[in-house]
C-alpha cells in the first residue's frame, strides 16, 4: 500500500517490528506531511481479509511521526529517526491514526 503512494525516487524501509521510514529527500515540511497524509488515507482505505471469506476484513490504521531538515542542514541520522520517532508517539498519545510533524532546527 505504501508503495503505491510514495514517489518512485522515495525509499521505504521496514524498521522495527511494526514500523516503516520512508526518505523522501528534496520534500520540505508541507509536502511530507501530505505525503504522510497520504499514506495514512491509504492505509486506512485498506481492507485486509482475515479467512477465505472477502466479507470478513479487518481495517487498519496507522500512527505517522515526520521530521524534515531546512536545506543546508546535517545532522546525524540518529537525531533525525529519533525526532521522527518523538512525534510518532505523540501521534499515539493524541488519538492515533494521525499525523505528526516537525521542522528540525539545527
Amino acid at each position: 500500500t505504501i508503495s503505491n503512494v510514495i514517489r518512485t525516487e522515495d525509499y521505504i524501509s521496514r524498521y522495527g517490528g511494526e514500523e516503516f521510514a520512508i526518505v523522501a529527500q528534496g520534500t520540505n515540511l508541507d509536502g511530507a506531511a501530505a505525503l504522510a497524509e497520504r499514506v495514512r488515507k491509504a492505509t486506512e482505505a485498506c481492507k485486509i481479509p482475515i479467512s477465505d471469506d472477502p466479507t470478513q476484513t479487518i481495517q487498519v490504521t496507522v500512527s505517522i511521526g515526520v521530521a524534515t531538515l531546512p536545506i543546508g542542514t546535517t545532522i546525524s541520522s540518529e537525531t533525525l529517526v529519533s525526532i521522527s520517532d518523538r512525534n510518532l508517539y505523540d501521534a499515539k498519545r493524541i488519538g492515533r491514526n494521525r499525523v505528526v510533524s516537525s521542522l528540525v532546527s539545527p
